[in-house]
């Protein structure tokens, strides 16, 4: 009979995780684990820590580096998954008790920080791995310390039996099976300690094994106690605009939630960028209240059957700290967003979207829809007006879409959204916009 193992994984395991020193790393690492996890990686930690990073006199305690020298440790990332069992396991002994780690003489590792880096992926048993990641305060406690690079990759998904081809016996399945609900239960025991959100073990354990969810956005790093790196501050607002709380708003109605990739945005529609007449402003008044001298107090939405209501009060400079509520309007959703950080106001550059639209641009004659290229794009300046372009190529040549805040132009000329598509594009679901001298429609 053979055996079975249980996994969380995105590969085929070939090699067990390699540790390795990283003196001169950018994200400030000191070492890197890479390859997929595999049982005896405990030991191995171990056994690197007391030969190898033992030798660079790593602080066992504080946020930051001590005043001697001592450096934190931080290990980054790169592995496609591997064993949930032995990255819990690995996990456990992170964040267990101190006594345990002073007993195997290697002190620094209860001070470990993660990190995911530019260029790398994280994802299944790794990430669990990484949301061990911690800073301990001495007598005040261990706090959640791990960092995601804007152009890094943290993957999670439900676990599963790695089953090769063959004949088992129910004694083989049934020690499978409960290895597998063995590890879940770890996990979920020590979840709340290792500060993982109830939301993301949720999303996780809904996320098919053969799938893949990631984490994207500020506002899921806030939601999970993540810190975003390479986040440009100088980019940081001086004051709150409109446009940063509707932000904010959505980012409260759409909440924290993992992304797969064949859910990535694509080519936006051309009803994106018009303008947004059912959306409204009612108050928007900046004053103290009973904590600040200076916070803005709104109240947005879109106040119909099927829209929200989002109220709320954030410190109008600097740390732009405060809370949004929202109420929905029959379908819809409700909950809260805290502000905790001004990161929530900025979101890493979203890359171009490239596809096939059926569109046609009629000049003062009929033209019947065809299939088109189309790029688009989405920038959002500082105050957060936010400028959509969409590039369309056909055979005769190149032509502009684009949308500031919902004032559009075709080809550089002012244009108007017009809500009567004409002609084939009526029974499709398209939007049209018209200048003074051409009309251009393209279909979702």
């Amino acid at each position: 009979m053979q055996a079975l193992a249980v996994f969380l994984l995105s590969a085929p395991i070939v090699w067990a995780a390699e540790f390795t020193l990283t003196p001169n790393d950018q994200q400030g690492c000191t070492f890197k684990m890479s390859g997929m996890v595999k049982t005896g990686d405990l030991d191995a930690l171990k056994l690197f820590a007391r030969t190898q990073l033992s030798k660079l006199k790593l602080t066992p305690i504080g946020l930051v580096d001590s005043p001697s020298g001592q450096k934190r440790p931080r290990l980054c990332l790169s592995s496609s998954g591997g064993s949930l069992a032995e990255a819990v396991r690995i996990a456990e002994f992170l964040r267990g008790p101190e006594d345990v780690i002073e007993r195997d003489a290697i002190l620094p590792l209860r001070n470990l920080a993660t990190v995911v880096a530019a260029g790398d992926t994280c994802e299944s048993a790794c990430a669990i791995l990484f949301m061990a990641g911690q800073v301990s305060e001495g007598q005040h406690g261990r706090f959640p310390d791990r960092y995601l690079h804007k152009d890094g990759r943290l993957g999670f998904h439900a676990p599963s039996l790695s089953v090769a081809d063959g004949v088992y016996d129910k004694g083989t399945v049934d020690k499978a099976f409960k290895i597998a609900v063995a590890a879940i239960g770890l996990l979920m025991r020590n979840a709340s300690d290792w500060g993982i959100h109830p939301t993301l073990l949720t999303q996780m354990l809904l996320t098919e094994p053969e799938d893949m969810a990631y984490l994207q956005g500020t506002a899921a790093l806030q939601e999970y106690n993540i810190k975003p790196l390479n986040i440009d501050s100088a980019r940081m607002p001086t004051t709150l605009t409109r446009g940063h709380v509707r932000h904010l708003c959505y980012l409260a109605l759409n909440g924290a939630q993992l992304v797969r990739d064949d859910q990535s945005p694509g080519v936006a529609s051309l009803w994106e960028g018009f303008p947004k007449y059912d959306e409204t402003f009612r108050s928007f008044k900046r004053g103290p209240n009973e904590f600040d001298d200076d916070v803005i107090k709104f109240e947005f939405g879109v106040f119909d059957e099927g829209g929200f209501g989002c109220t709320g009060e954030v410190s109008a400079e600097s740390e732009f700290w405060g809370s949004l509520q929202i109420a929905s309007y029959g379908a819809g959703s409700s909950g809260e967003l805290v502000v905790k950080h001004w990161m929530l106001l900025l979101e890493a550059p979203k890359p171009d979207a490239f596809g096939e639209r059926l569109c046609a641009l009629t000049e003062g004659q009929h033209s019947t829809p065809r299939t088109c290229q189309v790029t688009f794009s989405r920038t959002r300046k500082l105050d957060f007006s936010e400028r959509l372009q969409w590039i369309i190529d056909v055979p005769e040549g190149q032509f502009e879409v684009a949308s500031i805040d919902g004032n559009l132009t075709l080809n550089g000329r002012p244009a108007e959204p017009m809500f009567d598509s004409p002609g084939a594009f009526a029974v499709l679901s398209s939007a049209c916009i018209k200048s003074d001298i051409a009309t251009f429609c393209m279909a979702d």
